[in-house]
């Protein structure tokens, strides 16, 4: 709800933890605080988080992998 009301406060921003300094991401935000923002603000999430997944897959290292069939 912060964000959608234009307060770009994101955890992964503010204190960085695990990988999250080294991806590059937004942090989508905004302007009234009403119902639609509130939903476009979850859209855009999702488009950040398909965003970060990509840059993690990114960076796995190629070698050999171990699966459990």
């Amino acid at each position: 709800m912060a964000r959608a009301s234009g307060i770009p406060w994101d955890l992964r921003k503010n204190s960085p933890y695990e990988i999250y300094e080294e991806l590059k991401f937004n942090v989508p935000i905004g302007l009234n605080g009403d119902c639609y923002d509130r939903y476009r603000v979850r859209i855009d999430e999702m488009r950040q988080s398909l965003h970060l997944m990509q840059q993690c897959i990114d960076q796995i290292p190629d070698g050999p992998t171990k699966l459990a069939d």
